[in-house]
């Protein structure tokens, strides 16, 4: 169970009243999860909990602007070190980007951010319908992921495509030069694999957790236990490079504490193996 703190701010996120008080609260959000963290807190948890207070935030009275999440925050997978994506929703065509203070805010906070872009909802329907960026609408959820015209076959390629580099060996033992990125090696290629996995099996649960729960017969029972081990391992990570202040950092296996390096390779291994597995089974070439 999450801690009072926690819960007391996300209840006031929807109810913020003016811009400053989104700032706020979104502020203090990035303290209260990092003492959460801290406290042994699950990171799983906790980015549900995060992702929850972002979007309730920025719908909330205190924004000036229709925002319909998408990427992290809109799945409810977000870190402090995700980006925030969104697609914004204006009334005509001829209408500004509502969304630019809103930007320039998360931006001076430390966030990456990711607009995709404006349009009427008539607009992004058009887009959704005709196939172009199928992985956003589905993230986004609500009508978007309903209108989305996806290719299965497309999603799985670039699911495949996203594997882990081989491990590269020196003198028979694995090289401590070796690059490493938790977000790109680990968590997105679980979240490219569970997206196709749920929605090939009729499913548009948002969370990556909740999409490898719901992959039908596409992953082995096996294979989601695996995949949700790398899911886990990938978001622990990840927090521990953020609460370090170097998850913006270039990294080697060398850098990394002896511990998180091996959790690091043994999530690596098993999410290459369901790859693998996944691949062959589908007649994709590696």
């Amino acid at each position: 169970m999450l801690h009072p703190s926690l819960t007391d701010l996300s209840e006031s996120a929807p109810l913020c009243a003016d811009f400053a008080t989104v700032r706020g609260v979104i502020t203090e959000s990035l303290d209260l999860l990092g003492n959460a963290l801290h406290h042994g807190e699950s990171p799983a948890e906790l980015a549900g909990w995060f992702s929850r207070l972002i979007t309730d935030a920025l719908h909330s009275p205190g924004v000036d602007a229709t925002l319909v999440l998408t990427g992290p925050v809109g799945r409810g997978d977000a870190l402090p070190t995700s980006p925030v994506r969104w697609l914004a929703v204006v009334e005509k065509p001829t209408d500004a980007d509502p969304a630019i203070p809103v930007a320039a805010m998360l931006a001076n906070l430390g966030f990456t951010v990711e607009p995709i872009g404006f349009a009427t909802r008539r607009e992004w329907e058009r887009r959704a319908r005709s196939g172009e960026d199928a992985a956003v609408f589905l993230d986004a959820g609500t009508w978007a992921a309903k209108t989305a015209n996806v290719d299965t076959a497309a999603l799985l390629a670039d699911a495949i495509a996203s594997r882990p580099p081989t491990l590269q060996v020196l003198d028979g033992l694995p090289s401590l030069d070796h690059a490493v990125s938790i977000r790109e090696n680990l968590l997105i290629p679980t979240v490219k694999i569970a997206r196709w996995a749920a929605y090939s099996a009729g499913s548009l649960a948002p969370t990556t957790a909740e999409r490898l729960a719901q992959a039908g017969d596409l992953l082995s029972a096996d294979e989601v236990d695996y995949l949700t081990q790398v899911w886990k391992a990938g978001l622990e990570l990840q927090s521990k490079r953020w609460m370090d202040h170097i998850h913006d950092q270039d990294a080697t296996a060398w850098d990394m504490p002896a511990l998180q390096r091996t959790t690091f390779g043994a999530a690596a291994r098993m999410l290459s193996n369901v790859m693998d597995s996944v691949a062959r089974r589908n007649g994709i070439p590696l």
